[in-house]
This record gives structure tokens, C-alpha cells and sequence, in this order.
């Protein structure tokens, strides 16, 4: 069976379902508008690139959401599906946006929901975009200079977390990793020496947010 396949078999009880193209699904719902969703391939050694959405766009001109299974993207693609207007997200996040979401391009997991209103509502923050799956560029108010985070939901972090993270992101070049987790309180001294090495902070989203007026040089 082909991914399209498995995801429309799992969504026919809730939706009419057709199919357009060769990866592409047109979501009929009751109350809300139709959903036009691409099933990208899966492929745990070969990541999803900017151009392979821009592929997916001219197969299925007018797609709203990429379901990625089995499969993880490039910081470029989730920066080019933001550019885009697209969603670019996991099967769990097409459910919740399907359930939810009038348009399903404009879904948001409640993480990034999260971490977008706290930013938001800062008295410093100008604007702040996507620059990968958990990377954000944060434009600030006034002569601030821009800053770029990494978030995670992890509340403890070890030095092997902080590397592999910075492994993940190493087109990003951060200048912090920030735990959005309401349980996190702090961090062991060996995330922060890491940190330290790194020359990159190691925050909480509640430090994040009280740093945000400060100049970072």
C-alpha cells in the first residue's frame, strides 16, 4: 500500500476522501472548507528539501499541507513551506488540523502555538518567523539585533542533547537553546557548561523572555 493509501484509509471514516494526482488528496469535511493535503514519500535516510515542496507545489498547485510519515524535513523546507504558506507536519498534526482548522495551511501544534504566543506578547518582539522544524528568528524592537533560537520541549537537558540539537541545526547558528517545557526550572551544570563552550545560552522560555531587551553581544 502507498502512503496515500495508508493515510487516506485512516481518514475515510471521518472524510470523504478523493484522490488527485500521484501523491496528492482532496479532503471533503462537513463544516469547514476542503482540504487539499500531499503525501510525501517516506524515507528515513533522505530528508524533505525546500525543492522537494516546490516539487510537490507544481504536481498539486494549490496544496495546503504536506504530511511528512516516517520521514523528517530540512530546516530550509520548514522555512520554505512558512514562506509558502504551507503546513509541513506529521500525520497526528494533519488529524488536529483536519479537526480543527478552517484552513489547514495555517495549522500550528500547540508547541509552536505556545512558544509563539509567549514571544508575541513580549513588549521587545517585532515579528518572529519559522527557520526550521524547531528554529525561530525573532525580530526585536527598536536598534535590537535579531536573535535565533532552538526550542525543545525537553525540560532536562544533558550535554549529548545540547550537541545533538546544535548537530541538527548547524545551518541555523544559533544563539540559544531554549526548554519551552512549564516544568523546567533550571538546568544541570553540565548543560551549562556546554552552553558555555558552545557560545550558545541555555535558557528557559521564561529567561528567554526576560533576556529579550538585552544586547546579546
Amino acid at each position: 500500500m502507498s502512503i496515500r493509501g495508508w493515510v487516506a484509509g485512516k481518514l475515510r471514516t471521518h472524510y470523504a476522501i478523493e484522490f488527485e494526482g500521484e501523491h496528492g488528496l482532496r479532503i471533503t469535511r462537513k463544516r469547514q472548507p476542503a482540504a487539499l493535503v500531499y503525501c510525501a514519500e517516506p524515507d528515513a535516510a533522505d530528508l524533505f528539501t525546500a525543492g522537494d515542496l516546490d516539487a510537490a507545489l507544481r504536481e498539486m498547485p494549490g496544496l495546503q499541507f504536506i504530511v511528512l510519515i516516517r520521514r523528517d524535513a530540512y530546516n530550509e523546507a520548514y522555512e520554505r513551506a512558512e514562506e509558502l504558506g504551507i503546513c509541513l507536519a506529521g500525520f497526528g498534526d494533519l488529524k488536529s488540523a483536519l479537526d480543527y482548522d478552517v484552513n489547514i495551511a495555517q495549522h500550528l501544534s500547540s508547541e509552536q502555538a505556545y512558544l509563539l504566543s509567549r514571544l508575541r506578547r513580549n513588549r521587545y518582539v517585532a515579528s518572529v518567523r519559522r527557520r526550521g522544524r524547531s528554529a525561530y528568528e525573532i525580530s526585536r524592537k527598536a536598534t535590537l539585533s535579531p536573535l535565533t533560537i532552538v526550542a525543545t520541549e525537553d525540560y532536562e537537558l544533558t550535554s549529548d542533547s545540547i550537541y545533538e540539537l546544535l548537530d541538527e541545526n548547524d545551518d541555523i547558528d544559533p544563539h540559544a537553546i531554549v526548554s519551552t517545557s512549564p516544568a523546567c526550572s533550571g538546568f544541570a551544570g553540565e548543560a551549562l557548561d556546554t552552553g558555555k563552550r558552545t557560545g550558545i545560552r541555555v535558557l528557559s522560555l521564561n529567561q528567554l523572555l526576560d533576556a529579550l531587551g538585552d544586547r546579546w553581544t
